[in-house]
């Protein structure tokens, strides 16, 4: 089955009380072409959950993913 860059994004990104408005994320992600550099997107996302900013006050500081595309 092919897994699409926006959907290992969608599981890259740390579960937060944030993490919603997945259709929105979606658009994002098709508006910004975000697909040509999914890689990249997703291996910031990587470095970043280990970042103080993210690891602080156990992931408070995680932006929404919506927020995160823009």
């Amino acid at each position: 089955m092919f897994e699409s860059g926006f959907d290992k994004f969608w599981t890259a990104y740390p579960k937060t009380p944030r993490k919603g408005a997945k259709s929105e994320c979606q658009k994002k992600w098709v508006k910004f072409y975000c697909e040509t550099q999914a890689d990249q997107i997703i291996k910031h996302i990587e470095w970043m959950k280990t970042t103080e900013q993210w690891l602080k006050s156990n992931g408070a500081f995680i932006p929404a993913p919506l927020v995160y595309l823009n």
